[in-house]
């Protein structure tokens, strides 16, 4: 699809990293532009940033009725929403399997699954009565490979590519003119540790846990570099335009995890 003045987009998990530079993407290429994550200050400070044409809004992304609420605010204040880039989440800190509590991983599954189903289930019907819009999931290169020690945030991700791809084929049968994207990055430089530490219940703290180097570990690391988010949102922007599903930020290691799955 075409971005450009008229366009409305949504992002949440907006207030660093990721979020705010799709924002600030959005925004360069005229949009207008909704800012909402649960660190109200954080998404105010995107907002200024943008000028006039951004909202800010606090969102708490685990719970549906404030989801709703975000979508009525922000066609109350554009009338419209041709973007939503489902793109809250959040990491545990690395512990061993037997040591990530039902709680962490109830937590981990609201916030990067179910928050994007509730996304999708409040900005859908608008998308379908305007008759157009784009909708962008962030997932991860973890959905795709395991990673020792974080298996919540994998399996957390995995689900929400399954799902996106899912969604994506309904929605090409049913509405073509609605397609859905899922951003699958590798290493990019953002404040997910930070912002996930931060929102993390206090009993899970770190617990040093490690083991020695694994396969991804060595793929990681044959990827070369650690990408942007300012560099992320411009690719998946351009990707956007392109309408496609799949968005990788180093097309390199996705083959290279490709070759260890499928052989």
């Amino acid at each position: 699809m075409r971005i450009g003045p008229g366009h409305v987009a949504v992002v949440t998990g907006a207030g660093s990293g990721i979020g705010a530079a799709l924002c600030r993407a959005f925004a360069a290429q005229g949009c207008s532009v909704v800012a909402a994550d649960i660190d109200g200050d954080s998404a105010k400070a995107v907002a200024d940033s943008i000028g006039t044409n951004a909202l800010a809004m606090r969102t708490d992304v685990r719970d549906a009725r404030q989801i709703d609420e975000l979508a009525r605010a922000a066609m109350a204040r554009f009338g419209r929403v041709d973007i939503l880039c489902n793109n809250a989440g959040m990491a545990p800190p690395p512990a061993l399997f037997e040591d990530h509590a039902p709680d962490i991983w109830r937590l981990i599954m609201e916030v990067t699954l179910l928050s994007a189903v509730h996304g999708v289930r409040a900005f859908l019907p608008h998308m379908k009565a305007q008759g157009a819009g784009h909708i962008v999931n962030s997932a991860s290169l973890a959905g795709m490979f395991p990673i020792p020690l974080v298996a919540p945030y994998c399996a957390a991700k995995a689900a929400l590519i399954s799902m996106s791809e899912s969604l994506a084929d309904e929605l090409s049968r049913t509405h073509p003119e609605i397609k859905v994207s899922v951003l699958c990055p590798g290493l990019v430089t953002s404040k997910l540790s930070e912002t996930s530490a931060r929102n993390m219940p206090a009993q899970s703290a770190p617990t040093g846990a490690s083991l020695p180097a694994t396969e991804f570990d060595l793929l990681i690391a044959r990827s070369g570099h650690e990408m942007s988010a300012d560099d992320l949102a411009v690719l998946t922007l351009q990707a956007i335009m392109r309408d496609a599903t799949h968005i990788y930020s180093h097309g390199d290691l996705h083959h290279h995890i490709r070759a260890q799955i499928f052989g």
